[in-house]
């Protein structure tokens, strides 16, 4: 098996530890996974705006695409899409209140989103708000949250 030495990290790994790509002359990427990984995980924290109006241009320019990725989401997971509803639905009603007016649970910025426990329907409105960044942590595991309620 084939090993290369990444330049990020510097460790010496199998070829299947980076990702293949014609551009480079060995067919594979610079960086291993791990590092890559690691940097873009650190990008998307720290780019929150930049991510939103890179996706907002492509919503722009591609409206069609856009659609109907929404629309084959909205079938693969309608669960989420009538979480996501019922939560709307709350906040005009005056139920729950408006997420301008809440505080991310983790860090104190202002929140963006009410994450969901549990998309199950009994479940649809109990929620926490949270910042994007924060949101982002706790669904890839990054944060837990749940030893910071009482």
């Amino acid at each position: 098996m084939e090993e290369k030495t990444c330049t990020k990290c510097g460790a010496t790994k199998q070829v299947t530890e980076f990702q293949p790509n014609k551009r480079y002359r060995d067919g594979y990427v610079s960086w291993c996974k791990t590092c890559m990984a690691q940097y873009q995980r650190k990008w998307g924290r720290e780019s929150v705006d930049k991510r939103r109006a890179i996706s907002e241009r492509y919503k722009q320019k591609h409206p069609d695409k856009f659609l109907a990725c929404h629309e084959r989401y909205c079938v693969d997971n309608p669960d989420k899409r009538n979480a996501k509803n019922a939560v709307m639905h709350a906040v005009a009603k005056g139920t729950l209140p408006r997420i301008s007016t809440r505080v991310c649970i983790v860090c104190g910025k202002q929140a963006e989103n009410y994450h969901h426990w549990s998309y199950a329907p009994e479940h649809w409105l109990d929620v926490i708000p949270v910042c994007v960044q924060c949101h982002h942590m706790i669904h890839t595991g990054e944060i837990s949250i749940e030893n910071r309620l009482g």
